[in-house]
């Protein structure tokens, strides 16, 4: 019986391998060529004729209660939405003591016309405050926002002819 089995196992596998060796296995392969991805851009300019690296909030003589604002007018001239712009002010030099006593005041401006209050702070504790959202790509109607800082009226006679420096610093985001 033995004899038998083993029998059966040796052309059972003689069969399979009969059948393997002789079927034709055919393939075909196709290429696509000259694929390619380009990432899309953020690209925050602030609009010139306002609030911007050459046109600065400049003030000499505010007075207590005083203010001095400009209009900033963010465009993306990017390929995508910027969905968030963030707004930071940073002291750069001068007397730290009176950067630290500006107040700053920011409004809605559509149209540069002032409109709503959307925060008043101190200058120096503006850290990353959304001051804008959705900025549309390639250059579409800017966003803008009044700015206004000022000295508040409690000041006492310490803050005469001192000077300050500081900047904005605004950053875009998908």
């Amino acid at each position: 019986m033995k004899r038998i089995i083993l029998s059966l196992i040796l052309v059972s596998l003689i069969a399979v391998f009969a059948v393997n060796s002789s079927q034709a296995y055919l393939s075909d392969t196709e290429t696509s060529n000259s694929n390619s991805t380009t990432a899309g851009s953020l690209n925050l300019n602030l609009v010139s004729g306002y609030l911007s690296v050459t046109d600065p909030i400049t003030s000499s003589g505010l007075t207590p209660g005083g203010t001095v604002s400009r209009f900033v007018a963010f465009q993306n001239s990017g390929t995508i939405a910027i969905s968030r712009v963030g707004a930071t002010s940073v002291f750069l030099s001068g007397f730290s003591y009176l950067y630290n006593k500006l107040g700053l005041r920011i409004y809605d401006a559509p149209s540069y016309v002032r409109g709503a209050l959307l925060l008043d702070t101190n200058l120096k504790d503006l850290s990353n405050y959304t001051i804008w959202t959705t900025l549309a790509p390639l250059g579409a109607t800017p966003g803008i926002r009044d700015v206004e800082v000022y000295l508040p009226s409690d000041v006492d006679g310490s803050y005469q002819n001192l000077t300050t420096t500081w900047q904005f610093n605004f950053l875009g985001q998908q």
